[in-house]
């Protein structure tokens, strides 16, 4: 059948409209529940870091305070924790390599962790090492620290060593300062090394980087030394120079380019002596049986010296001096 222009077409049955599901945006229900999460998650990672770092907080201005401290440190401004107080100790499997305590701590989100007015105990077979300093970067995984500032470490047998920078390295057996170092032993020798590196385990010290050794006024007779290096193995009682050795002891003197010393088992004498390579030096004969010092001195030159020494006299039993082929030593008595 034909319609006009003015009817209304037939009315087309339709479905009902479905609710389809969303793809994109969330109800506001589960808008809370995420951020209820998130605000878990931060709570627990903070606890967690609170109960690793030290009896830590921010109350007050403290975060303000930390953020500053942290730019001066090279910390990234977004800092998590600055925290009072610093325990614990660094091991592998059930042995203690090494504990820390600090006065300060600070943290970041990248997880750099900076202790201020720290100190280290290291505890060997030879004895107790400290190391004290203004800051210090400790990393538990790889089982090193980085000690900077005014840093001074306490070892056995009362020396005492103050460098600006120190690294632990090996779980704490090895102790490197290459920033120049300051050495004492007791109040009778003082002295200083451009580089050191102390082996705990094998109770091995080098120095290195030009050698000065001084007596104190403490000490009966005037030592100083100087060598590019001095290596020190306290199990074999040795100690060994190298390069350009200049050693003066009182009014004498000796000089080669490697000088090897044994002592006794107290460490408290010179049982041997052995020179080699370019030995020269001046020497004052030992006094005479009536007590009165012989007169002159003696000079020598030669490739090798061999210097043994009566127990408890520190004066030389017998002294042999050694030259190549071709080569002579001389020995000159002047009066």
């Amino acid at each position: 059948m034909a319609r006009t222009l003015h009817e209304a077409p037939p009315t087309e049955e339709r479905e009902p409209l479905r609710s389809r599901p969303k793809t994109r945006g969330t109800r506001p229900v589960q808008l809370i529940r995420r951020a209820l999460l998130v605000f878990l998650v931060l709570a627990v990672l903070t606890i967690g870091a609170l109960l690793l770092f030290g009896r830590a907080g921010l109350p007050g201005d403290g975060k303000d305070e930390a953020t500053a401290i942290a730019s001066d440190r090279g910390l990234t401004e977004d800092v998590l924790i600055a925290g009072e107080g610093f325990d614990f100790t660094v091991t592998a499997g059930e042995k203690t390599l090494f504990a820390v305590r600090a006065q300060r701590t600070l943290s970041d989100r990248d997880q750099n962790v900076f202790l201020e007015d720290v100190e280290i105990e290291v505890a060997r077979e030879g004895g107790t090492y400290v190391v004290r300093g203004r800051q210090a970067r400790v990393n538990r995984e790889t089982q090193e620290a980085q000690v900077e500032g005014d840093v001074v470490v306490l070892a056995p047998d009362d020396v005492r060593l103050e460098t600006d920078w120190l690294q632990l390295r090996n779980g704490g057996n090895l102790l490197v300062a290459s920033r120049g170092s300051r050495i004492a032993y007791g109040d009778q020798i003082v002295g200083r090394s451009e580089n050191m590196r102390l082996h705990l385990e094998e109770e091995l010290a080098v120095f290195d980087g030009g050698v000065e050794l001084d007596s104190t006024e403490q000490a009966e007779v005037p030592l100083a030394v100087r060598a590019e290096r001095i290596r020190f193995s306290k199990p074999r009682r040795i100690l060994r120079a190298e390069g350009d050795v200049d050693v003066q002891w009182g009014g004498d003197q000796l000089q080669a380019q490697r000088l090897t010393v044994r002592l006794d088992e107290l460490l408290d004498e010179v049982t041997v002596v052995r020179a080699i390579r370019q030995v020269r030096g001046v020497v004052s004969p030992p006094a005479g049986e009536d007590g009165q010092e012989s007169a002159g001195r003696i000079a020598f030159s030669s490739w090798g010296l061999l210097a043994v020494f009566e127990p408890g006299t520190q004066q030389p039993q017998s002294l042999e001096l050694e030259a190549l082929r071709n080569q002579r030593a001389v020995l000159i008595s002047r009066t």
